[in-house]
């Protein structure tokens, strides 16, 4: 231990320098809470005698974060100043649904005991041979209300010749088809004050499981995220005035189509086709 501690030191000697460092203790670890609580103390102590301030975290392996081990963490917001719930990204489930919805579970206990911003380092992608699970994941993750999404790097061993992260089980990377994604999203969040939202898919109506996910600030703006495409009732009652709606085509990062609607309470959305869509609902302010 004494070696794994000087070692952790001189790597702290550097690191401290640099306001900008998250520090998680472990990756996937599985093993005994008493270990990352033993790291996430060290270096908080470092930290400390070095009058710098650090935001520190651990990631477990297990992919239920709301599962023991992981509540832990949340309940020591005074060392865990952060949490990593990039596990949740590895759901072997078709529908997503789960995914999302373990993420507001974590919304919820932080809620109680303090927010912290939730990161997500790594997004699985591949499964049934397609890479639709990355994409939808990362999707998800933002409209959850997590502070951070990143796609998973390509496994480093795979031989595979040619597109490699498109090959690759573990993430894309920064494969084009991931750029678009990002590129999309950012048109999105971009567009109306993000931060200021909320997940609020209670606004929906006639939804099915994983059809649909919204974020909104209800006066101001919605915003609509469809895995698949689909069709749902949106309720708008909170915007007073005429309202602009506006639909992203994200395979091809562009505002596909746009219009400027009369004051109603209610909308129904219905996605061009069945391939991944948002739309954003905003007050018309006559822009």
């Amino acid at each position: 231990l004494r070696y794994q501690e000087a070692f952790v030191d001189k790597l702290l000697s550097i690191s401290l320098d640099y306001p900008h460092v998250l520090y998680c203790m472990n990756n996937e670890i599985g093993e005994q809470i008493e270990w990352g609580d033993h790291w996430v103390r060290f270096v908080r102590k470092k930290a400390r005698d070095a009058d710098k301030e650090v935001y520190t975290t651990d990631m477990r392996r297990n992919n239920d974060i709301t599962a023991e081990d992981h509540t832990f963490i949340y309940k020591n917001p005074d060392i865990y100043t952060y949490v990593d719930i990039s596990q949740n990204n590895s759901q072997r489930i078709r529908t997503g649904q789960l995914q999302y919805d373990r993420i507001q579970a974590v919304r919820t206990i932080l809620d109680e005991l303090g927010p912290r911003p939730m990161n997500n380092v790594k997004i699985y992608s591949r499964e049934e041979g397609v890479h639709i699970q990355g994409p939808q994941r990362f999707w998800r993750v933002i409209f959850s209300g997590s502070a951070s999404a990143r796609f998973h790097r390509p496994h480093p061993l795979e031989q595979s010749p040619g597109d490699h992260e498109r090959r690759s089980y573990h993430g894309l990377g920064l494969h084009e088809h991931a750029q678009t994604q990002i590129r999309s999203l950012r048109m999105v969040t971009d567009a109306v004050d993000w931060f200021s939202g909320n997940p609020c898919n209670d606004h929906l109506d006639e939804r099915d499981e994983n059809e649909a996910y919204c974020m909104a600030k209800p006066d101001n703006w919605y915003a609509i995220y469809f895995p698949e495409g689909g069709d749902v009732i949106l309720n708008i009652a909170d915007i007073e005035g005429p309202i602009h709606v506006q639909w992203m085509d994200i395979e091809d990062s562009t505002w596909a189509k746009s219009e400027r609607i009369s004051e109603s309470t209610s909308l129904t959305l219905s996605t061009p086709d069945r391939s991944p869509w948002a739309v954003l609902v905003t007050a018309d302010n006559g822009e």
